[in-house]
């Protein structure tokens, strides 16, 4: 059934073998990612004590 044994793989079989990441590596990017939701959301309560619920 399969002719060609060349064919280029997928874009899904590429990009499930292109990021390799450590658990370690993985544990920093979330732990960054809750550094920056937090500076987020103490940033979005200033907004709204500033300009109120109204100013969004």
């Amino acid at each position: 059934m399969i002719q060609n044994h060349d064919a280029a793989p997928t874009p899904d079989q590429d990009s499930t073998t292109a990021v390799h990441l450590t658990t370690e590596q993985v544990e920093q990017q979330i732990v960054e990612a809750q550094r920056l939701h937090q500076q987020l959301t103490e940033r979005l309560r200033a907004t709204e004590q500033t300009s109120g619920p109204a100013g969004r």
